[in-house]
Order: structure tokens, then C-alpha cells, then sequence
């Protein structure tokens, strides 16, 4: 279907459009919604698989989805990327180069500074992994920040110049469900984005104004629904008696009446239309301050994303059942018996006896016409438990190895594999259980890569010429420098001449950078693989390398 468009000027149109838009947005992911609720609390220990009576540790006796996640999360993001900009064809070209060493530098920079209050790179791509391997989706957004100063004015009463202090493009990890879509079967096709936001009243003055804060009421209730969250989770259940305001940040890619590419501000309580508009403040090439979110489940047909465990749920809960009368067999294989009333108190007495502590007794001739001692106890049968017991170990073994089967694990995990097996045999195991994996960890490191570009490209439109200076360390000429050196240049100073034609300017790197065109054309960024290598592996690269480097050797002696 097509968006519709909101009637102009008609606030009262406007909100009940945007609240009609939001609540199909919730309605076409319910399902979803509830199911990764269920399973997060599956994985955290707090929710049971089903709504039974039991508890939820009987309910969960066997938290197969924690163990397969543990195993998985390792397995597609364990070590922090390296970025790896350069130029996308290795020909002549002198200003691409110093481009992509900049760019390369800045990246460097941005996903290991040590800058506190920010959220770090390794820590958003390692929660956005395990978003899309429990909820089934990760959205991880780029944010820039700038720290403002005022500087007096030159002339006496004149008003100050506002400049930047500091500036930085960061990331931070979006709860899976505090972000809303709008409808569309690709992700080139989506309208909107919406975030879900808790501000207080000091924040909503500085957006909004003190007249449209005035209309509004904080509140520490919480925005929830008792299908999708009954109790106040995440930051929210932290913030104690701090009052706040329940706001959609709407990213609005569509053309609407007073135009596109707009970041607008709605809340439930005003409707009177927004809260704020704005333009677009990143100026992104794809707008949305998000890459398309991480799904390891892909779909041709919708965006509505599907959680890794509802795949073996039915084999998790078989496997749920199966622990659960394990538990119950063995409760009940006990030393359990009766004996001969008589010899009561001779028998208590050598149970209760020490090791190697021999007890007398009178009644010897009772034990004698019973045949022995062994005659006048009789123990309850636990054969037939034992068997039942041992069949059921074995029906767990196989449920487990058809999750295994689903998920790759079995494959994946070298333990898995028995002693008889040769080494050729565990290395077809391991390279067919890698090729598994293959489209899992391509996916996160699709991710990690579009995040990578997309803070180079707010630092080439954000950043200015000192600050790209001071991160890199380059000695490219600012635009000040430039002119100090043309003027002494002019004045006659060849050595100024000189390193005037030989030193390249940053004008013309970010020229170069802030061209959607040209920098698409002529740099390239990648990144490294973010799967840490196994040393074994390793060490066979590096013998190879040994091997081929002493038979070139050889052959120029």
C-alpha cells in the first residue's frame, strides 16, 4: 500500500494520521514482539517455555537456548574490526590515496576512543549480535555530537561568536522494541523510522519550548502494554521518581506536503500536530540514522522479523520435557527396603556402624535360619527405573542432536565429534560446519560495515578541517594555513612556495569525502574479518608461507 499524506495545516489530521501509522506499525510485529519477550526470558532464566503451573526453574530445566547462544555469539562477532579504507582501483590517484589514509585514520579513532559517557563500538556490534540472535533483530544508530563555546566579540558590545569545542560521530545500541517501521516489503522501500523516547522536562524544554512543554504532563508512569512488557524494564525502571514524557522521534523519509527528508517530533498527549520539526540533520546519503537492521532469518517478502529459537522451539520444549522426568526417575532410584521386624535394632547398629567396624549379636540364630543376613532385607526393584532412566538419557542425546542439526552447532563445536573419527574426517566436519556459519557471520560483518560508513560520512559532512586535523595527525594544510602560506608566498619566500605546491590541503580531502559521487567512485570501506582467527589455522598460513618463501629461495640460489 501506499502512505497517505496528511491534510495540510490540519494539526488534529496530522496526530491521528501519525497515531494511525504507529499502531499498524506495533500491530504487523505483535507477534513478534510477544514471542521475543517470551524468549529473552527464556535465556535470562525468568520466563518458563509455557504458561504452566511450575515454577519457572522446573519449567526451563534445560535452557538449551542459553547454550546455543553462548556457542553462536563467539562464533560470528568475537573481535573488534579494523576498518580498511582505500582506493577502489589502485591507479594513479594521489588525492583518492590521501583521502582514504584520512578516512581510515578517523575510523581508527572513532571505534577506539576512550572518551567517557559514549557508548564503545565493540560494545554496540557485540548487543546488536545478540539482539539478532535472540529478539531476531539488531538496530544500532549514529549519532554526532558537538560541544559548543562562546567566544567574546571583537568589538566591544558586539555579541559573542558561537564555535565548536569538540565534536564526535558515535554509535549507541537501540532496544529492540523501541524502534517502529513503517510498511514496506524491502528495506529501500521503508517510509519512516521511529524511536521511542524518555525525556524530562529540562530536555523537552530545550526541543520543544516552554509553551509546548507547558501543554504536556510528566509523568513516571511507565509506556507499556501488558501483552508486550507488564513491568518497567531497561533504563526506564531506573529512573526512580524522575518524571518524564513518552515522545516518538520520527524519521520521515517520504515526500509529504511541506516536503522530505524530515526528523519529527510526536507525542500522545499534544494534538495539535508535532512537537518540532526538523531537517535533516546528518545528512546521510540513505537519511535513516540506522544501516538495515541485522536479521539473521532473511525473508523476500516482509521485514517482520522471526527469533532464531521459535525454529527448534517444539525440540526445546521436547527436550524441557524429557530433563523434567529424568529428574523425576532419578528422584525416585532410592536404597529403599524392608526387613525382618525382629532383627530391627541389629540392623539399625550396622548401618549406623563405622567403616570396618564389626557389631556382635545375639541374634545369630535368626539370621542363621534365614539363610544370612542378605535373606532378611529386601530392597525395592530400581531395575526397571534404571532401564527407563538409561532410555531416556538416550532420547535427550537425540532430541539435542536435532537441535544441533538446526541450529549448526553440531558442527560447529569440535567436542562433538568422537575419538574414532580420522583427522580428515573432523576437518570435513569443521569446513562444511564453517560454511554454515558463513552467511550468519557475512551478515554481521555487512552490518558492522555500513556502520563503519556511515560514521565516515557524518564526520566528512560534520567535522571540521581542525578537528579532522587534530584526530588523524595528518600535516595537510587547513584553509587558514593555506592563506598564511599564500601570503607569505606571495611576499617572495620560495620555501613557503614550495610547501605551498607540495602539501595537500584539507579543503580539498573533504571536498573530495563530502561528494556522495566521487567518494562512492573512489574509496572503498571495508572491513577486516571480525571472526578471531583460530592460531591453528594460523599456523599452517604462516608454515606455507615459510614453505613457498624457501623454494623461491632456492630457486634464485
Amino acid at each position: 500500500r501506499e502512505t497517505a499524506t496528511p491534510p495540510p495545516n490540519e494539526p488534529a489530521a496530522i496526530h491521528k494520521f501519525w497515531q494511525s501509522e504507529l499502531a499498524a506499525s506495533k500491530k504487523r510485529e505483535q507477534a513478534w514482539r510477544k514471542d521475543a519477550l517470551r524468549i529473552i526470558g527464556i535465556y535470562e532464566g525468568e520466563k518458563a517455555e509455557s504458561t504452566d503451573t511450575q515454577t519457572n526453574a522446573e519449567a526451563v530445566p534445560y535452557n538449551i537456548l542459553y547454550s546455543n547462544t553462548e556457542t553462536l555469539l563467539p562464533a560470528l562477532y568475537s573481535a573488534q574490526p579494523r576498518p580498511v579504507v582505500q582506493r577502489r582501483f589502485k591507479d594513479d590517484d594521489p588525492l583518492g590515496k590521501l583521502a582514504a589514509e584520512a578516512g581510515k585514520r578517523v575510523l581508527e579513532f572513532l571505534i577506539d576512543t576512550n572518551i567517557d559517557g559514549y557508548e564503545t563500538f565493540d560494545n554496540a556490534a557485540n548487543m546488536a549480535t545478540l539482539d539478532a540472535l535472540l529478539p531476531g533483530r539488531a538496530t544500532v544508530r549514529v549519532k554526532y555530537d558537538a560541544t559548543f563555546g562562546e567566544m567574546a566579540a571583537a568589538d566591544e558590545g558586539g555579541d559573542p561568536t558561537e564555535y565548536v569545542q569538540s565534536e564526535l560521530a558515535c554509535c549507541e545500541t537501540v532496544v529492540w522494541d523501541r524502534v517502529l517501521f513503517g510498511y514496506a516489503k524491502k528495506w529501500s522501500k521503508v517510509p519512516w523510522i521511529a524511536f521511542e523516547e524518555y525525556i524530562d522536562k529540562l530536555e523537552a524544554t530545550r526541543l520543544f519550548g516552554e509553551t509546548i512543554v507547558k501543554e504536556l504532563t510528566f509523568t513516571t508512569d511507565e509506556h507499556t502494554d501488558d501483552e508486550r512488557n507488564p513491568k518497567p524494564r531497561g533504563e526506564e525502571q531506573d529512573q526512580g521518581e524522575r518524571k518524564t514524557l513518552h515522545v516518538y522521534v520520527i524519521w520521515d523519509k517520504a515526500k509529504r506536503d511541506d516536503g522530505e527528508r524530515k526528523v519529527r517530533y510526536l507525542c500522545d498527549q499534544y494534538v495539535k500536530g508535532y512537537l518540532k520539526v526538523e531537517e535533516d540533520p546528518l545528512d546521510l546519503t540513505g537519511f535513516f540514522p540506522v544501516p538495515r537492521p541485522m536479521q539473521f532469518v532473511a525473508k523476500s517478502n516482509n521485514l517482520v522479523p522471526t527469533s532464531l529459537y521459535t525454529l527448534y522451539e517444539n525440540q526445546a520444549k521436547e527436550l524441557n520435557k524429557l530433563t523434567r522426568r529424568i529428574n523425576h526417575i532419578v528422584e525416585s532410584i532410592k536404597a529403599r527396603g524392608v526387613y525382618d521386624g525382629e532383627l530391627g535394632e541389629t540392623l539399625a547398629t550396622l548401618f549406623q556402624a563405622a567403616e570396618n567396624q564389626l557389631i556382635p549379636t545375639e541374634k545369630n540364630a535368626l539370621i542363621l535360619q534365614a539363610g544370612g543376613l542378605e535373606k532378611s532385607i529386601w530392597f525395592a526393584p530400581i531395575e526397571k527405573l534404571i532401564v527407563v532412566l538409561t532410555e531416556l538419557y538416550r532420547a535427550r542425546e537425540s532430541c539435542k542432536q536435532v537441535i544441533y542439526e538446526i541450529t549448526g552447532i553440531a558442527d560447529i563445536i569440535r567436542g562433538s565429534s568422537v575419538a574414532s573419527e580420522t583427522l580428515g574426517a573432523q576437518q570435513i566436519k569443521e569446513r562444511w560446519g564453517t560454511m554454515r556459519l558463513k552467511r550468519m557471520q557475512k551478515e554481521v560483518q555487512r552490518y558492522v560495515r555500513d556502520i563503519l560508513r556511515m560514521l565516515l560520512e557524518i564526520a566528512a559532512m560534520k567535522f571540521s578541517e581542525d578537528t579532522w586535523a587534530k584526530m588523524t595527525g595528518l600535516p595537510y594544510l587547513t584553509t587558514m594555513q593555506a592563506e598564511q602560506l599564500t601570503m607569505i608566498a606571495q611576499a617572495g619566500d620560495p620555501a613557503a612556495q614550495q610547501k605551498l605546491q607540495s602539501t595537500p590541503t584539507w579543503q580539498q580531502v573533504l571536498a573530495m569525502l563530502r561528494d556522495d559521487t566521487q567518494r562512492a567512485y573512489r574509496i572503498d570501506i571495508e572491513t577486516n574479518s571480525t571472526i578471531e582467527p583460530e592460531a591453528a589455522e594460523d599456523q599452517k598460513q604462516i608454515s606455507e608461507v615459510l614453505i613457498a618463501l624457501g623454494q623461491a629461495l632456492n630457486g634464485i640460489g
